[in-house]
């Protein structure tokens, strides 16, 4: 947060500078004045907002990272978190007994062609670039899993997903009509999705404050993903539903597709400030 109030600051300056050398100073001077301003006034509500995270972080016993700990830009390398991608805003923790995590992912992407499609709450919203870099901003909380395993995607039924079913996207029909109704299930293993997603998870997964949610099962995490910067409001109840996917999986799962990587933490932090 310190570089953006930083950034802001001297984005503000810049622009003063820019408006004294191609403007008459009858001009000049209230744009200066009014680009100062904006600056100021965005590094005071970034510096009010890394105050509430904070607190947050304090009373659920958890640590404020910030921007340090750039190891977890790497945690997903599947759609949408393709692209460079910069973290910020990371808080870790513990939920349920297991390691946990939030932060905000930006990930920049450059020509034309949808950013996002159909997940979350986006409802298919696409952002297009002919000629300049995009960047899109997601909510990422996440759980850590005991062993690594295959992606396994659950995405929310909206609109922009029918369409793009309808166009031959994949979604895995399950036991459940009501679940197929409710969410999109891809997999590049579908016996994988199978064997993951069972009645007793079903039945959770369509609980009220389970059927916005997109998540999925990446490597050694079970992450959740929404537009925007970190929302403190859904973050629990997120966690909730990821501890229970978690929770939820059998022993035959990690047994038939579960890689131990005790030894290997491809997301090590750095040393946390509390």
């Amino acid at each position: 947060m310190r570089g953006w109030q930083a950034g802001s600051i001297t984005g503000a300056v810049a622009v003063g500078v820019l408006a004294l050398r191609i403007a008459p100073w009858r001009i000049t001077l209230p744009v200066v004045a009014a680009a100062l301003a904006i600056g100021a006034a965005t590094a005071w509500r970034a510096r009010d907002r890394e105050g509430r995270l904070r607190a947050w972080a304090r009373s659920t016993g958890w640590a404020w990272w910030g921007g340090d700990d750039q190891s977890l830009a790497q945690m997903s390398h599947h759609y949408p978190f393709e692209g460079p991608r910069q973290v910020s805003e990371v808080m870790r923790g513990a939920y349920g007994g297991r390691e946990a995590v939030s932060f905000v992912v930006q990930v920049a992407r450059r020509g034309r062609g949808p950013l996002v499609s159909g997940l979350g709450d986006l409802e298919g919203t696409e952002l297009v670039s002919r000629f300049d870099e995009q960047q899109i901003r997601f909510h990422v909380v996440a759980v850590r899993l005991p062993m690594w395993l295959p992606a396994v995607d659950v995405v929310p039924e909206t609109f922009a997903v029918k369409v793009e079913k309808a166009t031959g996207a994949q979604d895995i029909q399950l036991e459940s009509d009501q679940f197929n109704r409710a969410f999109r299930v891809q997999a590049r293993d579908v016996r994988a999705a199978y064997a993951l997603i069972q009645p007793v998870l079903m039945e959770r997964l369509l609980r009220d404050d389970s059927r916005g949610i997109a998540w999925r099962t990446d490597g050694t995490w079970v992450l959740s993903w929404q537009s925007g910067s970190t929302d403190l409001d859904s973050l629990l109840p997120r966690l909730g539903l990821l501890s229970a996917v978690a929770q939820s999986i059998r022993p035959h799962v990690w047994q038939q597709y579960g890689i131990d990587t005790a030894g290997w933490d491809p997301t090590a932090p750095p040393n946390a400030t509390l």
